[in-house]
């Protein structure tokens, strides 16, 4: 059965003894046993304790809050528990859970980084970064003002943008990965090869568009 608005469910059974087993959050949790006739209810407590997951942004030895990022529970054996948060300002989320073995999936430009695996405990992830610095030129002549955009190495945008300064360079601080650069040449768009970016290092690479 599956317990109601009240958290009440409901069996027909024969004479015997019994327990009661709920299944919530992956995991499984058990009543007392119960006999029948004599006894017609038993309950199953399942404490909850708020947890505090942290996502933060490393680089050059400095972590930065991250906000707006999604954060997913699993149980330590990778099964979804369906449940979900996106962190604030401050870069946190909070969840209310049982005291089970539970890990967090932050999904962050496509990618999945997990938290260690917690029991009651707050938790942290930190996503690594690097800066990515690209040089542009045009027949040998920096490249001013052009429009650049962040892929990923199968080319989906990522919604990172930036623009190329006097010099015909462009910075973009971003998770150790590989990424595909989409430039704006005058109305017409040019892409670079695979870019590989190590974390808290600069990464400097260049295209003659």
């Amino acid at each position: 059965g599956t317990t109601d608005q009240n958290g009440l469910v409901f069996f027909n059974v024969s004479d015997g003894t019994y327990q009661v087993r709920a299944d919530y959050l992956g995991y499984g949790f058990l009543s007392s046993s119960v006999t029948t006739p004599g006894s017609y209810a038993t309950d199953i407590e399942i404490p909850h304790q708020d947890v505090k997951v942290s996502v933060t942004k490393q680089y050059d030895q400095v972590s930065d809050p991250m906000p707006g990022e999604s954060c997913y529970i699993y149980t330590d054996t990778d099964v979804y528990t369906s449940l979900f948060s996106i962190t604030d300002e401050n870069g946190e989320a909070f969840f209310s859970l049982p005291q089970q073995n539970f890990k967090v999936r932050v999904a962050h430009l496509g990618n999945g980084y997990d938290s260690a695996v917690f029991n009651w405990q707050d938790v942290s992830v930190t996503i690594p970064h690097g800066e990515l610095i690209l040089a542009v030129d045009d027949n040998g002549t920096p490249l001013t003002n052009a429009a650049v955009y962040l892929l990923n190495d199968q080319g989906d945008y990522l919604g990172i943008s930036g623009t190329t300064d006097s010099s015909g360079s462009v910075s973009l601080v971003v998770p150790e990965d590989g990424y595909t650069i989409e430039i704006d040449n005058n109305g017409q768009s040019v892409w670079t090869d695979v870019l590989n970016v190590i974390a808290d290092q600069q990464n400097s690479f260049s295209v003659d568009v």
